[in-house]
């Protein structure tokens, strides 16, 4: 993920490995640098890091998310 958003993120932006379980209850044993959670944890876990960046520098990244993913089907 570093190597494809380098030439568009923040130079000092953070990627945080995380695998989401849906409809799951998910039990935290401790700080791993890979981190489980469902999706009620996500959100709190997105909401409560506060904001670094603003979205004009968000907005590249994202932009590119679009375009790698318009092509997917759930």
């Amino acid at each position: 993920m570093r190597k494809f958003i380098a030439d568009f993120a923040p130079k000092d932006i953070l990627v945080q490995p995380a695998v989401m379980v849906p409809g799951w209850f998910v039990e935290s044993l401790g700080n791993y640098p890979v981190k489980a959670m469902n999706a009620t944890y996500l959100v709190g876990y997105l909401t409560g890091s506060g904001r670094r960046f603003t979205e004009e520098q968000l907005r590249p990244i994202l932009r590119r998310f679009d375009e790698r993913c318009r092509d997917l089907e759930f």
